[in-house]
């Protein structure tokens, strides 16, 4: 990792004019450094058998290096063999470091900007980022975990080479051959699988993506240099080892970089051996990382004594080295002391903003900010300093909570005994004098208090205002600013309420305000850098979502920029035209055929454009509309399949049907399909059925019309991130009357798909066809599935027409060329058939165009002669099967057994290829264990089967979401051993157009029954956290049937489940105050009572009861550890928000919002921001009686029977 001397907090990326002078870039050094090899051994003395290297145990005493290393591990790493441990505990910043950081906090003037240089530095999150998925991957393998760990002050301390013997200890060792070499291992992992043990290093660069090429090729190269020198001091220390087999790997770690930037800089293949920013995105891809570079952390069963021994080894010779570095914490109880210490010195901090806040002395100030910005703590710092110069001063808390009584605690402080007379803390009745919620009465109460400064806390921003917009809301608070008598009003605005509509912009209020009467808070410095980071996150995904109708991708697919694509490729940005249509007006669809028209014109010179709507009726509209005004140029996919209208139309018409009338596997009528020009319709109330599946198909130009004012915010992120470009389009004309008839198609002319086949397709993957019975293909669309198939019919059509030749050749002398090509034709042996199962329901959708375009294609190939091409539900109406109407796997299976027996009748057999086949039925539950225990049946059906010669199937990238779970590498583990059975996994979308703004909607995508609502004001929080503390904890009931003592669990509404659940996990817990935050008193009340209950048995040790609150009466206030205990939707953020150095989230359930949040839950772990800990059982639990759990489920009931 970079250092600078004399300034640890400097970021390296600022002094870059001076760049080291070093060697060219060696693309064969970092491929070795990136394989997994044996540690070499040398022939040299151990020197942890040397009397000169000692290991000082309890500060005071030293011992021979290896008796003390083994004393130390098993006195305070005790069960190293079988557990996962680190050093230090947790990621923290070193101390001087750290207080440097306060220091510039209360040094620093203020700026327009947030000051980047007042947050914890790249240098550190970088590594922190690297240290923390490492420590995550090898959780529940013998391991341990380093970082920063600095030669001169661990390994050549503890051989004498420090101090002032620092020059004679490195004469003696060169004597004895050992080069002292200065550095640091940025990120080190020791583990053990049983019978290996691995060196995983990591060199992490801080750099962000930069168009400085060279810059990033020089760091890659440094990184390079630093790596070979830390495996050179790895062997000389442990290099003379007995036993053989530790196995290292280095690489280079830039996760703030792109692949993308990386391939750019380097130009070479060296970018797969580098951890990019790609890698870091989830926990997913950084397990795909390592699986890449043959790294698993699977433990095998079989333990080898001599492997266990060497591990022992290597983790002491880490452990006694460090021993005597100081002020880091070793173990979780010193983690926790040290973030609390450093969290008490953060949060008396005012930031250089807030300081000039309080120093301008305002008569009149709105603030706003989200939670954790430090509104009260202003509010506060300015009554104190009223009160000193003896002005009086009334603080008003409108939450009606516990915060009232967290100020009145706060005036009782001793140091402000002298002056708290000046201070009167009041809660809302006691201010307005009634429950009336008048925005005219609160200024008439404002105003009696004339003598006073007034500071109002936690005051809704549309008080009394319900209904009004936000130009109106501005516009009162202006004239109420105006006509105040009192000596100063403050006003905090509450940051989130249940109140606040979706579409109030909070930046439009403040426009109405005059700059000098409001101020805006945006750096979250209350909590710790895991915790703020999670907070503003699920802020901005419920935000910024991007919801979808039923489906999301498979879990485990790769769908990002693929490598051997061209990185410089740069396709005009996308753009959203914000479209002014009449707030009443529901169908935004109507207004959009002239920003259509005006589209066209930007882009000349082009192929048509592909309009895809939600819905047939939206479709049927714009046609219309279009051809109204166009004349003939508009052409649409008829519920035939046929393609009508203008032979050379400019737009093209497409739609998905988000709730067809049937089983809903249907998706679009361009499932699979690309599109040269493409415009997205968002009106933010009908959901397509899958966003990241319409933004992969543009490939040059991408367009979304929505509304303005928008309905979501999801297009503002990417705006910001320079993903998209933004345009408002001038109030278009009203649209014609609107008909609900549907479209005339009989009286359209019919054209064909051939004028616009478009030639582009998805480059075919670096893969050999299989020689196989069975190869099933996933991957994202447009990862080249479909060409496999295609290729791989080509090469079986060849190969049969090379059997037929070689038949031929003893009857060719006596036949004409005629007779040839009859028998030929009439002793072909085998079918072969390509089958479109796209069409997900025959009833709910029409024929899809991905049909019409595989005939043209396979006929371009000169190949439809000889491969059969079907509808999938047209081999089903022929093999007698109408009442099916989706292709689930059951039904596939059936039509199979018809179509082999009917051709071994016939003496045929086939050679089968499956496109778009769904993956598991649409009306079942599955996983991804049940999933292939049912696909392994339904092959094993038909491995011996004598009309089956080859089938291939590739799935469809999308499930159910509201049935199905999951992954494709699980999937594919199922069938490692299988001979007849292959599993591929394809990676990256070929030719996608815009693969950053793709990346970012996956990220974003959720269903569109996670209906948090979001009533939190888009004040655009950054976290500005001084402290590295711990990610939050998510703890969720045993999945799926489980008991609770010897009764079963029938959830109920899941009050029930979660409450013991969290009961029994905070009996567990070490931690000191935890304040528990619930929705409801159901959940309170059976918390309550499981907790006496387990405290109350024998040898049960009692825990002080936790203080319970509801979530709404606990607004504006918080606490170090927090546990929201099934915090409903609507208080989610309020409830996390809460915590200030630990937070644990208990949720789980039957119930739609239960499993919406548990989506946004499972979504927050993928990225790394929450630790899933599924609660197994509870020995704590087992100890209640019957008649407990019979009381209990009084409360509520969540048991069914018991279990005798």
């Amino acid at each position: 990792m970079e250092r600078k001397q004399g300034n640890g907090l400097q970021d390296p990326v600022q002094n870059a004019k001076r760049p080291e002078v070093l060697q060219e870039h060696n693309c064969e050094d970092m491929k070795k450094l990136a394989c997994v090899r044996r540690l070499e051994r040398i022939d040299a003395v151990d020197p942890r058998q040397s009397d000169r290297m000692k290991v000082r145990l309890g500060g005071y005493e030293d011992f021979p290096f290896c008796e003390g290393a083994e004393n130390y591990q098993k006195e305070h790493y005790p069960e190293a063999e079988k557990r996962a441990y680190s050093f230090p505990a947790g990621y923290v910043i070193k101390g001087k470091e750290q207080e440097e950081l306060f220091k510039k906090v209360q040094t620093t003037k203020p700026t327009e900007k947030i000051d980047e240089n007042l947050k914890i530095p790249k240098q550190f999150t970088a590594e922190a980022k690297v240290f923390d998925y490492l420590k995550e991957e090898l959780t529940n393998t013998p391991s341990f975990i380093t970082y920063g760990y600095d030669f001169s002050t661990t390994f050549y301390k503890a051989m004498g080479i420090a101090g002032k013997w620092t020059k004679k200890g490195e004469t003696h060792w060169k004597r004895k051959g050992f080069d002292v070499l200065r550095g640091e291992l940025d990120v080190c992992g020791i583990f053990f699988d049983g019978s290996r043990v691995f060196l995983l290093l990591f060199e992490v660069k801080s750099i962000k993506g930069t168009d400085n090429q060279q810059l990033l090729k020089d760091r890659a190269e440094g990184a390079v240099d630093q790596l070979k020198k830390c495996e050179q001091v790895l062997r000389q220390i442990l290099g003379a080892t007995t036993f053989s087999d530790i196995f290292i790997c280095s690489f280079v770690a830039f996760p703030y970089v792109s692949r993308r930037d990386v391939v750019a800089s380097l130009k070479c293949d060296c970018s797969a051996n580098i951890l990019t920013e790609d890698d870091l995105e989830a926990r997913g891809t950084f397990r795909k990382f390592l699986e890449r570079h043959e790294i698993t952390l699977t433990r095998q069963a079989t333990i080898i004594p001599a492997a266990e021994e060497c591990y022992l080894d290597v983790m002491r010779t880490y452990l006694a080295a460090s021993a005597s570095v100081e002020c880091m914490p070793r173990t979780i109880g010193d983690l926790h002391k040290n973030i609390d210490e450093r969290m008490q010195k953060a949060l008396v901090l005012l930031t250089p903003h807030q300081r000039q806040i309080l120093n301008e002395d305002h008569s009149v100030l709105f603030l706003t900010g989200g939670q954790g910005t430090g509104k009260t703590y202003l509010l506060l710092n300015r009554a104190e300093r009223l009160a000193r110069i003896e002005e009086t001063v009334i603080i008003v808390n409108m939450s009606e909570g516990e915060l009232t009584q967290k100020m009145r605690a706060w005036r009782e402080l001793p140091e402000f005994q002298e002056f708290k007379d000046y201070v009167t803390i009041m809660d809302t009745f006691e201010f307005i004098g009634c429950d009336r919620r008048e925005f005219d009465l609160l200024l008439d109460k404002i105003n009696d208090k004339k003598h006073c400064h007034v500071l109002i806390d936690e005051l809704q921003i549309n008080f009394g205002m319900e209904g009004k917009d936000a130009f109106e809301i501005g516009t009162s608070w202006r004239n109420l600013a105006d006509q105040k008598e009192c000596k100063s009003l403050w006003i905090n605005w509450r940051p989130s309420d249940t109140t606040y509509p979706e579409t109030l912009d909070i930046q439009v209020v403040l426009d109405s305000l005059a700059r000098e009467k409001v101020e805006l808070l945006m750096e979250i410095k209350r909590n710790t850098k895991e915790l703020a980071e999670f907070v503003i996150e699920v802020s901005r995904f419920i935000q910024k979502r991007f919801p979808c109708f039923d489906y999301l991708p498979m879990q485990g697919l790769e769908h990002g920029f693929h490598e051997k694509d061209d990185p410089l490729r740069k396709n005009q940005i996308p753009q959203v035209v914000f479209v002014q249509s009449p707030p009443t007006e529901n169908e935004f669809y109507r207004w959009v055929s002239e920003v259509v028209m005006e589209i066209s014109l930007w882009i000349p010179n082009s192929g048509p454009l592909t309009i895809i709507t939600g819905t047939d009726r939206e479709r049927n509209e714009l046609v219309r509309e279009l051809g109204n005004r166009l004349g003939q140029g508009v052409a649409f996919l008829d519920s035939q399949g046929n393609l009508l209208r203008h032979p050379q139309p400019r737009f093209l018409f497409f739609y998905q049907k988000p709730q067809p009338r049937f089983l809903v596997f249907c998706e679009l009528q361009v499932t699979g399909m690309s599109f040269q020009n493409l415009i997205l319709l968002d009106d933010g109330k009908t959901p397509y059925g899958c966003w990241s599946r319409l933004v992969g198909m543009a490939r040059e130009s991408l367009h979304v019309i929505t509304r303005d004012p928008l309905p979501s915010g999801h297009w503002e992120e990417p705006a910001q991130m320079g993903l998209i470009s933004c345009c408002s389009f001038r109030k278009p004309r009203s649209p014609s009357s609107m008909s609900q008839n549907p479209l005339q198609e009989s009286s359209l002319m019919k054209i064909s798909w051939t004028n616009f086949l478009e030639e582009t397709s998805p480059p075919l993957p670096d893969t050999e066809i299989e020689e196989c019975k069975f190869e099933l293909i996933f991957g994202p669309n447009r990862s080249g599935k479909t060409a496999i198939l295609f290729n791989r019919l080509k090469k079986k059509s060849e190969q049969e027409n090379e059997e037929m030749l070689k038949s031929e050749e003893t009857s060719s002398r006596w036949k004409t060329s005629e007779g040839c090509k009859e028998s030929e034709k009439g002793e072909r042996k085998h079918r072969i058939l390509f089958v479109d199962c796209s069409r997900w329901s025959k009833n709910g959708y029409p024929p899809n165009l991905f049909l019409v375009d595989a005939k043209i294609r396979l006929k371009k190939r000169e190949m439809l002669n000889v491969v059969e091409v079907y509808d999938v539900h047209d081999l089903i109406r022929q093999h007698c099967m109408e009442e099916k109407v989706s292709p689930d796997p059951q039904v596939l299976k059936e039509l199979l057994v018809r179509m082999l027996e009917k051709g071994m009748n016939e003496g045929q057999r086939f050679h089968l290829a499956f496109d778009n086949v769904p993956i598991h039925g649409y009306a079942s539950s599955a996983d991804t264990e049940s999933l292939r225990k049912e696909w392994r049946k339904i092959l094993s059906a038909f491995s011996s089967h004598a009309s089956l010669a080859s089938l291939a199937i590739a799935f469809c990238p999308y499930v159910r979401y509201s049935r199905a779970t999951f992954d494709v590498e699980k999937f594919k583990k199922g069938f490692q051993f299988s001979s007849e059975t292959k599993v591929k996994i394809l990676e990256g979308c070929r030719d996608v157009g815009f693969p950053s703004l793709l990346r970012y909607v996956l990220s974003h995508e959720s269903p569109q029954e996670l209906k948090v609502k979001p009533g939190t004001l888009n004040t655009r929080p950054q976290p500005s956290s001084l402290v590295f503390g711990e990610k939050p904890t998510l703890v969720t009931p045993p999945v799926g049937l489980h008991y609770h003592g010897g009764w079963k669990c029938i959830g109920g509404r899941g009050r029930g489940c979660i409450a013991v659940t969290a009961a029994s996990y905070f009996h567990s817990q070490p931690h000191g105050s935890i304040v528990v935050l619930v929705s409801d008193k159901e959940i309170q009340q059976i918390f309550t009572e499981a907790l006496r209950l387990m405290g109350s048995k024998v040898g049960s040790t009692a825990k002080e009861a936790p203080q319970i609150y509801e979530v709404k009466d606990y607004r504006g206030c918080e606490n170090s550890g927090v546990m929201c205990v099934g915090v409903e939707d609507a208080w989610m953020v309020e409830g996390i928000s809460r915590a200030i150095q630990f937070l644990f989230v208990v949720d789980g359930g039957a119930s739609a919002a239960a499993q919406s949040r548990m989506a946004l839950w499972m979504e927050m772990e993928r990225r790394g921001l929450l630790l899933h800990r599924p609660l197994p059982s509870s020995n704590a639990l087992d100890t209640l009686s019957d008649e407990d759990w019979k009381a209990l489920n009084q409360i509520s009931p969540f048991l069914q029977v018991l279990i005798f």
